[in-house]
């Protein structure tokens, strides 16, 4: 996916905040661990969710990756912030 979706770079960046920030035992890890690179960002999600978010992982129709298009640099810079 292109574009933007609901203030995000596109639906997967925005999958990734969405759970990360609203799934209160990933929320409590993730701010336990910053500050955050892309990298950092990248490799917490990818082990916390290794078949993606729920949403990306319950989409059949999906043929790439979960992760890959997700903004990392995007999802530090949400993780780093108060």
């Amino acid at each position: 996916m292109t574009g933007t979706y609901e203030g995000w770079k596109n639906w997967e960046t925005w999958q990734v905040a969405l759970w990360v920030n609203n799934e209160e035992p990933l929320y409590r890890a993730m701010r336990a661990l910053r500050p955050f690179t892309p990298l950092m960002a990248r490799l917490f999600v990818q082990r916390v969710m290794p078949g993606g978010t729920p949403d990306m992982a319950g989409d059949r129709r999906r043929t790439t990756p979960p992760f890959l298009h997700v903004d990392w640099r995007e999802i530090a810079e949400d993780f780093n912030s108060d």
